[in-house]
């Protein structure tokens, strides 16, 4: 069952240009804006551990922070049920860059994940790298319009726009 919260006047005008902004329905706006404040507000780690609902884990964007919780809450997973850990420069000068040594570049078990990156740091004397969370994403990304201009630029006549539904509105 789905829970319908009221907003006044101000929250609903804040919501209405946040959609326009985005060029998406209001109920699209509302869910983009929850996730990315699930994302950014707290913590995975307090809200999985104030977590009182297991049966909601396998779509939580704070799966599984605490490892105490019974199965059932878990943090982002591969199609296995294994936490993915990825090793990142978030600071590279041409961008966000995932590094690894060799394949594959996402670890499941996090002693191999942490040992992996003090390596890297060691042989390659970049305390800049990191290690982040796989987390699946959800949700419209872009707009159909904007991604035909951006395979336009490309001369990119042949993409099949249904293979990415998901993500385009």
């Amino acid at each position: 069952m789905a829970y319908t919260p009221e907003l006044d006047q101000v929250h609903s005008g804040i919501l209405r240009r946040i959609a326009w902004a985005l060029s998406v329905p209001m109920t699209t706006a509302i869910q983009t804006v929850i996730r990315t404040a699930a994302n950014t507000i707290v913590s995975p780690e307090k809200a999985c551990s104030a977590c009182k609902d297991n049966s909601f884990c396998d779509r939580c964007p704070f799966q599984g922070a605490d490892p105490g919780k019974e199965t059932g809450h878990r943090e982002s997973t591969d199609s296995g049920g294994h936490t993915i850990y990825i090793i990142v420069n978030p600071n590279h000068s041409l961008g966000f860059m995932v590094a690894s040594p060799d394949d594959p570049i996402g670890y499941v078990n996090r002693a191999e994940a942490v040992s992996e990156l003090g390596q890297m740091r060691q042989d390659y004397k970049n305390p800049n790298l990191a290690l982040y969370r796989a987390v699946p994403v959800t949700g419209v990304l872009a707009k159909v319009a904007d991604l035909e201009a951006y395979h336009r630029e490309l001369g990119i006549d042949d993409f099949d726009y249904s293979s990415v539904s998901e993500y385009i509105a």
